[in-house]
């Protein structure tokens, strides 16, 4: 990006423990290579004059340094304890706010209520040769305004099914996920309508056949990945007021199983937790979004 003048790096903090950004202009970048931990202050001088031939003073680097720390940019007791604080937070609220609402649908639920109506009107009427029962269905998560014929589609074909579940697994893309990884989190998610229960006992059953430590040690990316809510939207408003157990799960990304050429289900959290779903979903009708 330029700022200023200048062209740079913008840096900013995915998990949002800071709102602060921190521009780097290109002649200053190679000192985030050698930010490893490894190096004093005098270490990264020499390292950056001797990579770019270019001498940097001390208060420059320091002031930089400053600036990344000062938005949790850096990995240090500064960023664990803003971290934990971040989390403790999470945990202890009522509920997950929306945070797609005003960003992609209206907060008010009335308005929401009526734009949904509205897309589901000009879509086609539900595919009468579909054949089966529906106990999955593929959502898209992209805004809205671009994606509501799909959206409208894919809902209003599961519709009957939303109806009658008695619990309803959503697999969200977790978009800053490590490969092949399985995020749980006890906390209810929240949309304009009201909240949604997760069904906090198997969170607990899934929890302790992948490890606590696994399942839960990206939680923090619950509070800000837009996958699942965007599917929400859609499966409350077709609840219409009917309590539905929820399970919301960010699933990472399964480049390493590709490069692998390995299923995914021969990850070790990922066939646990499928072990688990199938011995719950013998129990109650559920449907997978």
């Amino acid at each position: 990006m330029v700022h200023r003048e200048q062209r740079g790096i913008l840096l900013t903090d995915p998990l949002g423990i800071s709102e602060k950004a921190v521009f780097i202009p290109y002649a200053l970048a190679p000192i985030l290579t050698l930010l490893d931990g490894s190096r004093d202050l005098g270490t990264i001088r020499t390292g950056f004059e001797l990579r770019t031939g270019m001498p940097i003073t001390a208060p420059v680097l320091e002031n930089l340094i400053f600036e990344l720390d000062s938005a949790h940019l850096l990995d240090n007791e500064h960023y664990a304890q803003a971290y934990r604080a971040a989390i403790e937070d999470f945990r202890c609220a009522t509920s997950r706010p929306p945070i797609l609402a005003t960003r992609c649908y209206p907060a008010d639920p009335d308005e929401l209520s009526t734009m949904l109506r509205k897309y589901f009107d000009q879509v086609e009427s539900p595919d009468s040769h579909a054949k089966g029962e529906i106990c999955g269905i593929i959502s898209p998560h992209i805004d809205f305004a671009r994606g509501w014929p799909v959206y409208a589609k894919v809902w209003a074909n599961a519709a009957p099914a939303v109806k009658e579940a008695e619990l309803i697994v959503i697999l969200g893309t977790d978009h800053n996920g490590r490969d092949g990884a399985i995020t749980l989190t006890h906390q209810n998610y929240k949309t304009p309508w009201g909240m949604l229960p997760t069904d906090r006992e198997i969170v607990g059953e899934i929890a302790r056949s992948i490890g606590e430590a696994v399942a839960f040690r990206d939680e923090l990316h619950h509070r800000g990945e837009h996958s699942i809510e965007a599917a929400l939207i859609w499966l409350q408003y077709l609840l219409g007021g009917k309590q539905c157990n929820m399970l919301p799960v960010l699933c990472g990304s399964f480049q390493s199983f590709i490069d692998r050429s390995e299923r995914p289900s021969q990850g070790a959290p990922i066939s646990a937790t499928i072990e688990t779903l199938r011995k719950v979903m013998d129990l109650r009708h559920t449907l997978v979004v």
